[in-house]
């Protein structure tokens, strides 16, 4: 970014543009499909339209294989340069062997999170309650109360309340969040 003084504005431009997306997105389908909405996506699309379904059904297993990829990217690149570079052998160059090796890092470790998953009774259950726990956490708690503690002295009483508001609110959702996810881990 060429201007970082105008990172804020972009800022708020994609988040009111993906606000106003979703929000389109929202209105259309409860206009087209009214109290027969259902909460996922593909279950809306009706069968007489097999090719919006296969799209809706690609994209949305396209998107955790990308989520996947970004997220394992610090983990493979911190793994890779903990571990010395490869010795090259006599038919190919440093950089091919050090490519080889990382595929062949990132691989074992997809196939590592892929046998931790799959062998682990009630990993969904686990995931949530690790997404509840965290994620709230890093997404709007972090953000707000960084913001109170850098820009305390410059900031207005309605933006300290805004910055409190959102602390408690997300403190609020992660306890509830990981209680529904415990009540969902505790046998019946």
């Amino acid at each position: 970014m060429e201007d970082k003084a105008q990172f804020g504005k972009i800022l708020k431009i994609s988040y009111v543009s993906i606000f106003t997306c979703f929000t389109a997105l929202g209105v259309g389908s409860y206009a087209a499909f009214g109290d027969d909405l259902n909460t996922q996506v593909s279950l809306n699309i009706p069968a007489s339209i097999p090719w919006a379904f296969n799209a809706i059904l690609f994209s949305i297993l396209l998107i955790p294989l990308t989520k996947f990829a970004v997220m394992l990217f610090p983990v493979s690149t911190a793994l890779e340069e903990l571990l010395p570079d490869c010795v090259p052998s006599d038919e190919c160059s440093p950089n091919t062997a050090n490519r080889v090796f990382s595929i062949g890092l990132r691989t074992a470790l997809v196939a590592g999170c892929f046998a931790v998953a799959s062998s682990l009774p009630f990993f969904a259950l686990l995931a949530s309650l690790t997404g509840t726990l965290c994620s709230v956490f890093i997404m709007l708690t972090c953000p707000a109360l960084c913001h109170l503690c850098l820009c305390w002295s410059r900031l207005s009483l309605p933006v300290k309340l805004l910055d409190a508001f959102i602390i408690v609110g997300s403190l609020v959702m992660s306890v509830l969040g990981t209680m529904a996810a415990l009540t969902d881990l505790a046998p019946s």
